[in-house]
């Protein structure tokens, strides 16, 4: 994970004159960037990219909060998976075979090996 700027990030439409229609700066008022309009030929609205911009450090927060969870998922999936294959080498195997196949499927779905 890379470090950033820490939050909160803000940002606003200068009043000095200049042209940058949107600065964003952090919570200390240190200048981190200028949103313009247009971008290497492309429109693009300033405001809308301002505010996703701003938004940075609560965006990578909301993903590293997802992430602990998606491991403590995933270890359950694992472990039941485990449970499942002992199941399925016992009694009503079919149905513990199709249970432990659902299982292995949505590992290799949240790991990225589907």
């Amino acid at each position: 994970m890379t470090e950033h700027t820490p939050g909160p990030w803000h940002y606003s439409n200068p009043i000095d004159g200049r042209d940058i229609p949107y600065r964003i700066d952090d919570s200390e008022g240190h200048h981190l960037a200028d949103v313009h309009d247009n971008h290497y030929g492309y429109a693009l609205p300033a405001k809308d990219n301002a505010c996703l911009f701003a938004s940075a450090p609560e965006t990578a927060a909301e993903r590293d909060r997802l992430k602990v969870i998606n491991a403590k998922l995933l270890l359950f999936a694992k472990q039941s998976e485990r449970v499942f294959s002992d199941l399925a080498n016992g009694t009503n195997r079919s149905c513990w075979v199709e249970m432990r196949n659902k299982a292995t499927a949505a590992i290799a779905k949240a790991e990225g090996s589907e």
